[in-house]
Parts: C-alpha cells; sequence; structure tokens
C-alpha cells in the first residue's frame, strides 16, 4: 500500500532512520577517535624504547647489549629473532600504526593480546614483542551502540502499533459517511489513542441507536398518518356541513397532537445526554401537565405526603412525562378519580381500572395499543414517558393491586 509523505507513520519512519543514521555517525566518530588517541599513546609509549634500542644498535654495531636487553626485560619486552618470522607473517598482522624517523622506521603491529614492533635501519631489523601492553578494548562501545539501537527499533514498533489503530479509526470514518456503524475489532488501554478509539466506539453505538430509532418511527410515521390524511381527503370531497366541518377539526387536531409527540421523541432521541436540568417544584410541574392536558382537574386528586418536593428535571420534558401518565390514567378510569401520591423519592399515578390484557413492558414499546382505547390513542404515551425518565436517570414501575393501577416515578 502506498504511503503518503505527510502521513504520520512515514515522517516517524523518517525520524528513525536519521536518528539510527545519526547514532552511527557518532559511534564511527567516537571509534576513530578513540583509536587515533590510543595509536598515539602507543607512539609515544614505544618511541622512547626505540629510541634507545637504535642509540645501542649504532653504538654496538648492529647488535644489542645485554644491558638494553635487561633492561627491556624490566619493562616485560622480548627481543625476538626476526629471521624465524617470515614476511607473509608480519604481513598478516594487524598494523596499528608507523612512523618513520630520519635514521630509522619502526612498525607496530598487533597479534591477539600482543604488541609486535619491527624497527627497521639501513642496516639491520629488530623484532619486540610487549608481553604486557596497554590493553584496550572498544566492546563497551559496540554494546553500547548495539543496545541503542534496538531500544531504538523496539521503541519505532511500539509507537507504530500504538498508532494503527488510528488507520483503523480513518477507515470506520469512511464506513461511518455510508452509514455503516458496525465495527470489527476492540482496542483495550488506557493512552490518548486508545481513548479515541473508545469515545469513537461509544459514537458509534449511540449514532446506531439513534438510527434504528429513527427508522422505526419513520415507518410508523408514514403508518399513522396515512389514516388522518385518508379522512382529510375524503371529507374533503362531502358537502361543506358543520358536521363535516367538526370533523375535518378533528383531523387536523389529531394530525397537530402526532407531529407533537414525534417532536418530543425527537427531542429525546437526538442527544439525551444535552438535556439540560434544574430544580422544580414538583407541584409546579404537575399543575404544569393539567394545563397541557386543557382539563378542569376535577378527575385529579392530589396527596402531598411529601410537602414543597422538588426535583432536577428538565421542566418541559418532565411535564409531558407526567401529562402522558394522567391522560393515560383519566383513558382507563372507571370511577372515581386518579390519584397523584407525592413521597419522598417517588411520585405515584393511581386509577381504577380492569386489568391489562399484555404485560406492561409492551405498552412501553412504540405505537403499541390496547384495543379498548385505539382509536383515542397513538400508542406513544407510555414511550415517551419511559424514555423521558430513562434520560433523566428515573425508573418508571408499574403494579395492579385491588383493581387498581399504580403507576410510579422513582427519583
Amino acid at each position: 500500500m502506498k504511503i503518503s509523505k505527510n502521513s504520520i507513520f512515514f515522517n516517524i519512519s523518517i525520524v528513525y532512520f536519521l536518528s539510527v543514521i545519526f547514532i552511527g555517525a557518532t559511534f564511527f566518530v567516537v571509534i576513530k577517535n578513540s583509536e587515533n588517541i590510543h595509536n598515539a599513546f602507543l607512539k609515544r609509549k614505544y618511541s622512547k624504547i626505540i629510541n634507545s634500542v637504535f642509540f645501542d644498535l649504532d653504538k654496538n654495531r648492529d647488535n644489542i647489549s645485554k644491558d638494553t636487553k635487561k633492561k627491556l626485560s624490566d619493562m616485560d619486552i622480548d627481543v625476538l629473532d626476526i629471521t624465524k618470522f617470515k614476511d607473509s607473517e608480519l604481513k598478516n598482522m594487524q598494523q596499528v600504526c608507523n612512523l618513520a624517523m630520519p635514521m630509522y622506521k619502526f612498525w607496530i603491529f598487533k597479534k591477539k593480546r600482543y604488541y609486535y614492533i619491527v624497527v627497521k635501519t639501513p642496516r639491520v631489523r629488530v623484532l619486540l614483542r610487549d608481553n604486557d601492553p596497554y590493553i584496550r578494548s572498544l566492546n563497551y562501545l559496540y554494546i553500547a551502540f548495539a543496545a541503542i539501537i534496538v531500544i531504538l527499533f523496539l521503541s519505532y514498533l511500539s509507537i507504530l502499533r500504538k498508532l494503527y489503530p488510528i488507520k483503523l479509526l480513518k477507515e470506520n470514518i469512511k464506513k461511518l459517511g455510508n452509514e455503516d456503524f458496525e465495527t470489527d475489532f476492540t482496542i483495550k488501554g488506557s493512552d490518548e489513542v486508545a481513548i479515541l478509539w473508545q469515545e469513537f466506539d461509544n459514537s458509534l453505538k449511540k449514532l446506531k441507536k439513534i438510527k434504528e430509532s429513527r427508522n422505526i418511527f419513520l415507518r410508523n410515521i408514514m403508518h399513522e398518518l396515512k389514516t388522518p390524511i385518508a379522512k382529510g381527503k375524503f371529507l374533503t370531497k362531502l358537502p361543506k356541513t358543520k358536521d363535516n366541518e367538526e370533523k375535518m377539526d378533528r383531523v387536523f387536531i389529531r394530525l397537530e397532537t402526532l407531529i407533537n409527540e414525534f417532536a418530543t421523541i425527537e427531542e429525546l432521541i437526538s442527544d439525551s445526554s444535552s438535556i439540560s436540568k434544574k430544580e422544580y417544584y414538583l407541584i409546579d410541574i404537575i399543575d404544569n401537565a393539567i394545563d397541557l392536558l386543557m382539563i378542569d382537574g376535577k378527575d385529579l386528586e392530589i396527596i402531598e405526603k411529601e410537602q414543597n418536593k422538588k426535583v432536577k428535571v428538565n421542566f418541559k420534558l418532565f411535564s409531558i412525562a407526567v401529562k402522558n401518565l394522567l391522560d393515560n390514567g383519566l383513558k382507563y378510569l372507571q370511577d372515581g378519580k386518579v390519584s397523584i401520591v407525592i413521597e419522598k423519592d417517588k411520585i405515584l399515578f393511581i386509577n381504577s381500572g380492569d386489568q391489562l390484557k399484555h404485560n406492561i413492558e409492551k405498552y412501553f414499546e412504540p405505537f403499541f395499543k390496547d384495543q379498548k382505547i385505539a382509536q383515542q390513542s397513538f400508542g406513544l404515551g407510555l414511550y415517551i414517558v419511559y424514555n423521558i425518565l430513562k434520560s433523566h436517570d428515573m425508573r418508571l414501575d408499574y403494579s395492579y393491586d385491588n383493581k387498581k393501577h399504580i403507576f410510579t416515578i422513582v427519583f
């Protein structure tokens, strides 16, 4: 796969290889400098010895005196018979350095742990061996260089591994543009890239949920709107009588109510986390819910076991939840009144009525209708209540006791 020059991976690779080259060049200079220093040391060390040997040779007609040999022996330097060494053997030794003087030349060779010094005068050649040379090792430099390169390489691989999810993130962002919310891998960890992926994954899940919810509503909106629209089209072809006008008004009221319900659901689906919440008196919310129902409240009774109860909620949405529960109670009410009981950590909505034919969870689904009230309900009331309370981190409980429905909002 072609890598762009603007890619972060390309730039990291360039930095890595430049670092290796720079470190390699640095070590090369250090090693060369170390060798030059060592060679200079050897020249200084052996120059004094060779001077004394040369003067002794010159004085004793190309022979080294016993005194000189003893001095050399005391310095742990042997005088060897050069005739026993072949020229090829000397050439195979590692030449360390050489020096040419006006009257003689000398070379320093290294073989194993010994340094050999060859002194050449116009008439003779002498071979010396230092049995206790200055031992110098550059192994520590090579080990340090290898260790740094290995550390750099492992760091390079680690960085690429850490950044690799960014490439996967890029591919998934492309998929997101095509409304594909599925991912086939997970990233664990606590670094910035892992956190970025986790946030992206959370966003994908939210978007997937929103898309699924909206698809449900789009399908059902079309279904729900068909009936009032069909009725309206039919009524437009009938004579303009007072009765037909009232029927037409009811069609538009039904459409308006349905649109308001959908608007509430849209607000919940879009982003429940951004809902603003403040503290309000619960009795004020109940009064607002009654006003939304446009009723006089004669079929309602409020029992405040907890006086001046406050709740932290979104006033508009929570009022709709209370309104829907009251509306639900009035629709199922057989006799008496709908009771609203305010307690310390909950509020109860109680009304008499026949037992529900289905499990309560079915009524929390969108567009689920009880046949008894199907004509006056969209099947969205409890679904909206359930989701409003969920967005407030509250719970809706239900029970049926002594022929009474009891819906409980648990704060």
